[in-house]
């Protein structure tokens, strides 16, 4: 097994300067080959991981948060090569959907087991979601996280309530099989894996190797019924609340008259009026417990 990992130094709350000497370490150690480079910005996770593949690397880990497991997903698309996951982000949505350890020993010792599975993806207009992406507010707030160069859940949380009041509905329409729905919106996920990160399930019944989109609708609430669908949303229940509708298609679309946030893996991604939806089966092999 050719091990490469593409680290991103200054993901997440704090630094984890133990993961590489602890890396070259252990593999030292149990004689595999590997290699590590480090992230110099957006689109270099997925050029670093592209140029591991073409050299024959067998695995490609992704150490940081949501968007470089996302490049590192990308690359791995189409190839022999499986990809794996060192949780170092604010969220870690597809490392807890999964249950990847969060230890680098026992990280380690999982990806060695090698216990490989198909995994799907999401095509959203031209752009591939391999977690949770969506349309409206969160993609509002999206826009808006770590401009302060505050993040976590802590900055997250109070920039969510900051910007709670301002943000409207926007009116939508859904075309599933040429059957159109139309919809007030507050947010729309839409859903590879269960949740965002930090364990908050806005698609709690997703399946990341069934070829279908779990698609949640968000209605505004008031802001006293705020603590109540987020106990909702942190117990897996979110379906429950008066506020939260469903949808699942294999494809489907999403047209607005008017401009609304995009965001990919929780990357922003521009405003949009239209979003065509798309799963892809078996998209790529990953590295699970």
């Amino acid at each position: 097994m050719k091990i490469f990992f593409v680290i991103n130094p200054s993901a997440g709350t704090q630094r984890n300067s133990g993961d590489e000497s602890f890396i070259r370490d252990f593999l030292n150690s149990r004689g595999i080959e590997f290699k590590i480079e480090h992230t110099g910005g957006p689109g270099s996770a997925h050029r670093l991981a592209s140029q591991a593949i073409a050299e024959g690397f067998d695995v490609v880990v992704a150490s940081g948060g949501d968007g470089t497991v996302n490049e590192a997903a990308k690359a791995v698309m189409k190839s022999d090569s499986a990809m794996t996951i060192i949780p170092r982000g604010s969220g870690n949505g597809l490392a807890r959907h999964h249950h990847i350890p969060f230890g680098i020993k026992e990280n380690l010792e999982m990806i060695l087991r090698n216990n490989v599975i198909q995994h799907d993806a999401i095509a959203i207009n031209d752009q591939f979601s391999v977690n949770v992406s969506g349309i409206g507010f969160d993609a509002h707030v999206a826009s808006l996280f770590g401009k302060n160069g505050k993040r976590g859940l802590m900055g997250y949380a109070k920039l969510v309530i900051g910007e709670f009041r301002k943000y409207t509905e926007k009116e939508i329409t859904i075309t599933i099989n040429n059957e159109n729905s139309g919809r007030k919106i507050f947010l729309l996920a839409i859903a590879n894996s269960s949740q965002f990160g930090n364990n908050a399930f806005i698609a709690p019944d997703a399946s990341t190797h069934d070829g279908i989109a779990n698609i949640t609708l968000v209605r505004k609430m008031p802001i006293l019924s705020m603590p109540g669908f987020a106990l909702k949303v942190f117990t897996g229940s979110v379906y429950s609340s008066a506020f939260a509708e469903k949808f699942v298609a294999e494809e489907m679309s999403i047209t607005s008259s008017e401009e609304i946030a995009l965001h990919i893996d929780g990357e922003p991604s521009g405003t949009h009026r239209e979003i065509k939806i798309r799963t892809i089966k078996n998209a790529f092999k990953m590295l699970v417990p």
